[in-house]
């Protein structure tokens, strides 16, 4: 019965594990507007990480099962939106990553996003 707790409990633990990145500020290159609010999210259960600019999603993608590294394509307000991801253990041979995430305007670095 014991067993069959902790199950549950981790289980539960899991369901709608999604963490966000911190939004960071980014002015894009002969640019006159205002600058844009680079974010995202990554949903732990299936893998997925959504990039968002200024409230809306610019790219998104996911890791394959048992891959470090994957790479994110989208568009916003007419510009080329690109990001490359991996996965980082906190610890050695641990099961549980920080994500980062390389956010690419145009080609242009941006910003870096992590995920917690």
């Amino acid at each position: 019965m014991k067993q069959y707790a902790i199950f549950v409990i981790l289980i539960l633990s899991m369901i709608g594990c999604t963490t966000t990145a911190p939004v960071q500020t980014y002015r894009p290159a002969k640019h006159d507007g205002l600058p844009w609010q680079i974010s995202g999210s990554y949903d732990q259960m299936s893998y997925a990480v959504a990039i968002t600019i200024n409230g809306q999603e610019a790219a998104k993608g996911k890791f394959a099962l048992f891959q470090s590294t994957t790479d994110l394509t989208g568009r916003h307000a007419d510009k080329v939106i690109s990001a490359s991801c991996s996965k980082i253990p906190i610890y050695p041979s641990s099961t549980i990553y920080t994500i980062n995430c390389m956010v690419f305007v145009d080609s242009e670095r941006a910003v870096t996003l992590q995920f917690q």
